[in-house]
């Protein structure tokens, strides 16, 4: 197992429970004064912990309905966070004047009075990912009244596609 400053540490249930060196007080790399230095193998070692892929969407939505669309975006988390995502945010437009490239109003097309979310749901795999949203798309609760009718925007407009996490912090 590498230490702070690549050298091999012995494998214990100490050196196992440190998170980062100089964090834990027991870190052997604290106690001899060494600074934290990841290597390739804990980066390694940290990033199989962690989300490995995303479900990626852009949502131009109405401002009037962005109540509705909240509500939904409410049923959905609960949904998907019961069948096993991670993670999962809604995040709507604040600051959409960039200075270069595209810009989420122009990808998006927004008309006047409109706003866009852009959100992700994170899973450990691919697999993990279709397993979730089809235990997802076979809850009950995706036919209720609030999640099928009146969807509160123009899914001509909906934007998603599913990611490989390659560089996470």
């Amino acid at each position: 197992m590498p230490g702070c400053c690549g050298e091999r540490l012995q494998a214990s249930p100490k050196v196992r429970s440190r998170k980062l060196c100089g964090v834990a007080a027991r870190d052997p790399c604290a106690r001899q004064g060494h600074r934290y230095e990841p290597s390739v193998d804990s980066l390694n070692q940290e990033e199989h912990a962690m989300a490995r892929y995303v479900d990626g969407f852009v949502i131009p939505v109405p401002k009037r309905k962005v109540k509705a669309y909240l509500r939904m975006a409410k049923m959905g988390a609960k949904m998907w966070k019961e069948h096993g995502a991670l993670a999962y945010s809604e995040c709507v437009a604040e600051d959409l004047a960039v200075p270069f490239g595209m810009g989420f109003r122009r990808m998006a097309r927004l008309n006047a009075g409109e706003t866009v979310f852009f959100s992700w749901i994170v899973y450990r795999s691919r697999a993990h990912r279709d397993k979730v949203t089809a235990a997802v798309m076979k809850d009950p609760r995706m036919n209720d009244p609030a999640m099928t009718e009146g969807i509160p925007f123009d899914m001509k407009r909906f934007a998603m596609g599913g990611f490989e996490v390659m560089v996470a912090w």
